[in-house]
């Protein structure tokens, strides 16, 4: 029984690969296609986007590993050193979530600023510290990992440490708190800002109108995507910190319930195409004529559109009297009744 349960979850997370993979490569798609999309919010969502790929395809590799010496085990340090990159973007994707959030702050605070501010320096210079922390973990898990400790399963929180986990896991349900705090502030601010320009209804702009629009809809899409992180994220944390705190995760079961819990982390790394495509109306309309694309109805369409045209075009072309053509018809009929009328002149025989 024992070994057939990797292999139980060895197919949920081929089905959660999939689905996940499919809508994280049209997230990325989509962003490379429209230019539209790569504003300072989109890029960050990207780089999340292409964390969470990271993430899916490193637990499809890390339960392949565990089907593969699901009988011998292993070691600690041998277990970190192969989740290294996969906790390195576990660590990074949950920070990430985080700047976008304040990302939002900022742009609804400082709106002239966050637009003046060239993306080329926002992005590395918000994104650093996110990675300056992925790198500090990742070298504490390696550092701290025990040589001679065997584990049945390996997984990027079995390979850490009793104290590095305890660190990361309270650190990752602090960033949690933060973003419900910050998403909070944001709500409180967009509220306000409604109701002034309420106030102000007879002297708005459409300008000021636009842009009230734009922020409730940012406002709505990260409404959602929040939510579900907090559901996904929050969940694979908060069960992780009880099983440390309550001395289950020394328990030779472990492990295996490890495993079953980031199920909940496979849902965060699938879930943001889904989001942006039901609040997103850019991202929809991008993620259908990829679709379409990807079907071969764009290219269909465009040639029968061409073909309609085309003999549309032949059924109403009249003939022209005018011009050249006029002049050359003119000249070949002339022709012709000269031919007719010397053909019809008498013979005269030679003597």
């Amino acid at each position: 029984m024992e070994l057939f349960i990797p292999f139980i979850y060895f197919g949920i997370v081929i089905v959660f690969v999939g689905v996940g993979c499919f809508g994280n490569l049209n997230v990325i798609w989509a962003t490379l296609r429209k230019k539209e999309l790569r504003g300072k919010h989109g890029t960050l969502l990207f780089i999340v986007v292409c964390l969470h790929t990271a993430c899916l395809f490193f637990e499809f590799l890390t339960m392949g590993f565990n089907l593969l010496f699901v009988e011998t085990g292993f070691k600690q340090l041998e277990c970190a050193q192969i989740t290294a990159v996969y906790f390195f973007a576990l660590t990074v994707q949950n920070v990430m979530a985080l700047v976008i959030v304040l990302d939002l702050l900022i742009a609804i605070s400082l709106p002239i600023k966050h637009r003046i501010w060239s993306i080329r320096i926002y992005i590395p210079l918000v994104c650093l510290p996110a990675v300056i922390i992925g790198c500090i973990f990742t070298s504490f898990a390696a550092i701290e990992g025990d040589p001679e400790s065997i584990v049945l399963a390996c997984t990027p929180l079995v390979s850490l440490e009793a104290t590095v986990e305890k660190c990361w896991l309270w650190w990752n349900l602090a960033v949690n708190l933060a973003i419900l705090v910050l998403y909070g502030v944001i709500t409180i601010i967009i509220t306000m800002k409604a109701k002034e320009i309420a106030k102000k209804a007879v002297t708005q702009n459409a300008c000021v109108m636009r842009k009230k629009t734009d922020e409730q809809k940012v406002l709505a899409s990260l409404s959602l995507l929040i939510s579900v992180f907090e559901f996904s994220w929050c969940s694979y944390i908060i069960c992780h910190i009880i099983l440390s705190h309550t001395g289950l995760s020394k328990t030779p079961e472990a492990p295996l319930v490890q495993m079953f819990l980031s199920i909940f982390s496979l849902v965060c790394f699938s879930q943001s195409y889904y989001v942006c495509r039901i609040r997103s109306v850019e991202y929809r309309k991008a993620f259908k004529d990829q679709i379409k694309i990807l079907l071969c109805q764009k290219k269909k369409a465009k040639a029968k559109c061409k073909q309609e045209k085309a003999e549309k075009a032949e059924k109403e072309t009249v003939p022209t009297t005018s011009g050249s053509n006029f002049r050359a018809r003119a000249a070949s009929v002339g022709v012709v009744a000269a031919v007719k009328q010397i053909a019809s002149f008498p013979r005269v025989e030679s003597t």
